[in-house]
């Protein structure tokens, strides 16, 4: 089977080259073997631009990959077309990104059509699409060509809080994904399966005991709830919340919740890449782990904290689509299992990204029985290569857990006394450091003064013994006894 990854042409900030990590892994976990890719033209000059992330110890650590600067004789390069993408108009990045996503473009159908085609002539072999992004003209290509198309995305769980996972799904990721469809085929197999391999029960325990770090639990078991209601905010350029928000925003939710019941009951957790900041009372924790600790239940557009929340026991309210969401509907009973079968066979282990082996047996479509058993293996495995290992945040300072931010109208406002008065306690600061130099002035005089007085009164007692010693040689000499004999002294 030959692959191709599709590299999405455009991203919802509108950098060009958004995706070049996911190049620099394809080209690293399949470096032996002949592939294609479609790949926008600005991701070649990237290739030789140092001063990128991508090629930074803490990106090829964490997303598991030696960098390239070069892309070998064994990789096609399809360059992918701008015109049906990048359009004159005025129409937000974001706004064409959910467009790539939701509608089909008949243009950039044609090109995925065409191109899909002559890579099956060409290698005279089945053809498999794999891509980081949901695309509706790339799924219709595929689909009218049989060829198998795979998403693949980040997973919820990642280091260094746990062995990191990612998405694999054969129709979409955040939303439109195979997840009801796949549950709904497996279910009976999958809970079989479980009640052969855990008797006793315990299955979601022994999925945290495999992939949560030692430190995430003890993280959990040291939870002192500060908060009932914690709500998960995203990066407003989010794909998922912008593609599959339903109309929600981060905004919208701090509304909604502002008006809630949970009013005073919440706790914000800002996102470490948004550009907003929302009023409430907002969570300074140095670890999305240590949030959720916290709290009793988590209130989200569709962040993944909410199925970390979910992983853990606790409550999580999604008010957008996420691949999780079908466990909101669900009776009690079953929410157990689907979120076992969801931890241990939806999402797979992140080791197995690219990993071809891997792509054709699940293209195969094994049992879910032999899907568990695989990524059990998987998560027991220890990586092919030691990367370095993603430190853990410092520990929370209980003084600064979390902070009242009043709004955006009064915040400034706030902000600009605050500042007022740090620049006159700065003054005063300045004049305290001039009177203290005075002061040692003054002091360093004194000193001086009191060096020369003792000076003075060292020579004074020398003086006062010279005359002592003048008045005893008096007294001993000759005419001085003559004369007191003489009863004259």
């Amino acid at each position: 089977m030959h692959f191709v990854l599709a590299i999405p042409p455009i991203s919802a900030t509108g950098d060009e080259t958004y995706y070049f990590w996911v190049l620099q892994k394809w080209l690293y976990e399949t470096r032996e073997a002949k592939t294609s890719i479609i790949l926008p033209p600005q991701y070649i000059s990237a290739l030789t631009d140092k001063s990128r992330w991508e090629f930074t110890e803490q990106s090829f650590s964490f997303n598991q990959y030696l960098p390239s600067r070069s892309i070998g004789d064994q990789v096609e390069i399809i360059p992918h077309p701008q015109i049906p993408i990048a359009q004159t108009d005025n129409s937000s990045p974001a706004s064409r990104f959910v467009d790539l996503i939701t509608r089909e473009k008949a243009l950039l159908t044609d090109f995925y059509l065409e191109t899909l085609r002559a890579v099956k002539t060409r290698t005279r072999d089945n053809v498999a699409v794999i891509t980081w992004l949901n695309n509706a003209s790339l799924r219709s290509a595929a689909s009218s060509l049989d060829c198998p198309l795979v998403f693949n995305e980040l997973g919820p769980l990642r280091k260094p809080y746990y062995r990191p996972t990612a998405y694999w799904d054969r129709h979409g990721v955040n939303g439109e994904t195979e997840v009801s469809d796949r549950w709904q085929l497996e279910k009976r197999d999958f809970i079989s399966w479980k009640t052969t391999a855990y008797p006793q029960g315990g299955a979601l325990h022994a999925l945290r005991a495999l992939i949560a770090d030692p430190m995430s639990h003890s993280t959990m078991k040291a939870s002192v709830v500060r908060a009932e209601v914690g709500v998960a905010l995203q990066v407003e350029t989010d794909s998922n919340a912008l593609a599959y928000g339903g109309g929600w925003t981060n905004l919208a939710l701090v509304d909604y919740v502002k008006r809630s019941e949970m009013a005073d009951k919440s706790l914000l957790r800002l996102h470490p890449g948004g550009s907003a900041i929302y009023p409430g009372r907002i969570d300074l924790s140095p670890s999305p782990l240590e949030f959720l600790a916290n709290i009793n239940e988590v209130w989200t557009v569709n962040s993944s904290l909410g199925i970390e929340a979910l992983f853990w026991g606790k409550k999580a309210r999604i008010f957008g689509d996420s691949p999780i969401k079908p466990i909101i509907q669900m009776p009690s009973d079953e929410r157990e299992s689907f979120l076992e079968w969801f931890i241990l066979c939806y999402l797979v282990p992140f080791d197995l990204i690219f990993n071809f082996d891997y792509y054709v047996w699940r293209l195969a479509k094994p049992s879910v029985e032999e899907i568990a058993v695989r990524h059990i293996a998987a998560y027991e495995t220890s990586p092919k290569q030691a990367w370095q290992k993603v430190p853990f945040p410092p520990p929370a300072d209980d003084r600064r857990l979390m902070i009242d931010f009043p709004g955006p109208q009064r915040g400034p406002v706030i902000l600009a006394q605050q500042n007022l008065d740090l620049a006159e306690q700065q003054r005063h600061i300045e004049q305290l450091e001039n009177n203290i130099q005075e002061l040692h002035e003054v002091i360093e005089q004194q000193k001086k003064m009191l060096m020369e007085s003792d000076t003075l009164l060292i020579e004074q007692e020398a003086a006062a013994d010279e005359n002592k010693k003048e008045l005893e040689a008096l007294k001993s000499s000759i005419p001085f006894r003559l004369l007191r004999r003489a009863y004259l002294i």
